[in-house]
């Protein structure tokens, strides 16, 4: 069985990326308060004082904004040289295990920035 992938979908990746980017910068600008109950970066790191749930929050949104970022000139490349459906498994591949790279990450970030009780180390 054969079938063809309408050709508006390249675009439509490459826009899809520009709004989360917008997205991402909006949550960078106006970070969600201590109080919020559907967004942002939640675990128990996170949650132990309002400066955790800032600095855990900031970090994983800007490396969701790399993350983004760097899926963008991948698919601009790989649409560019490959066939789009290599170009989709790639990209798909590309943003699961950076998407999985985020807690480790943040949490790495978090023990090495604050002590278990949620006070920033001295630097």
């Amino acid at each position: 069985m054969h079938y063809t992938i309408p050709g508006a979908l390249p675009i439509t990746l490459l826009i899809s990326d520009g709004l989360l980017l917008l997205f991402l910068r909006y949550e960078v600008a106006s970070p969600p308060q201590w109080s919020a109950r559907w967004r942002g970066y939640k675990t128990s790191s996170s949650l132990r004082n309002p400066q955790t749930w800032q600095e855990a929050n900031i970090y994983a949104y800007r490396w969701l904004g790399r993350l983004i970022k760097s899926t963008l000139v991948l698919q601009l490349g790989v649409l560019l040289f490959t066939s789009l459906d290599t170009a989709l498994a790639f990209t798909a591949g590309y943003i699961v295990v950076g998407g999985l790279c985020l807690l480790p990450l943040t949490e790495w970030h978090m023990h090495r920035i604050f002590s278990a009780d949620g006070i920033r180390r001295a630097d």
